[in-house]
């Protein structure tokens, strides 16, 4: 009998053994790999929440770029004269032939001080002249801004 006892005390030592060992391994992997070797729902949720996470940075970092990108392009925007010419002519009647001059605003502060009508003008602004007619044209944001119809003694 003595022997049968110290079997079954070796046996037990063997399973408390094995069943710590089994503790710390599924310790570990809840630490490293999240409850996976579990089965739970908390690792779906985790991945999915992980996955979620990564598209919401994704989508910021895409969004802020493009708003940098626009902004950059709207302060060097230059078209040419056929593509201003058909977008003002889409808003308003342009005379027939091509105009004396299309030229982009530089400097606003000036055109501001030489005549009331460039109040509005802003840098980045598009004037064109026609013999009998001035277009003031915002093209970032497809604007027409002022119009003026003149005779040669306005100008």
């Amino acid at each position: 009998m003595v022997k049968s006892q110290v079997k079954r005390t070796n046996v037990r030592r063997v399973k408390k053994h094995s069943l710590r060992v089994r503790v710390m391994r599924s310790a570990t992997k809840f630490i490293l790999l999240g409850v996976k070797g579990t089965g739970s729902l908390f690792y779906e949720r985790r991945k999915g929440i992980t996955v979620i996470f990564a598209i919401f940075l994704l989508a910021t970092g895409l969004f802020f770029s493009y708003k940098y990108v626009q902004a950059k392009m709207a302060e060097t925007d230059t078209f040419s004269d056929v593509y201003i010419l058909e977008k003002v002519g889409g808003k308003i009647a342009l005379p027939e032939g091509a105009p004396i001059s299309l030229v982009r605003v530089d400097d606003a502060e000036k055109l501001k001080k030489e005549h009331d009508f460039y109040k509005e003008v802003k840098e980045g602004y598009y004037i064109i002249v026609y013999p009998k007619l001035f277009v003031i044209y915002d093209a970032v944001h497809d604007e027409v801004i002022g119009i003026k119809e003149s005779s040669q003694k306005d100008e």
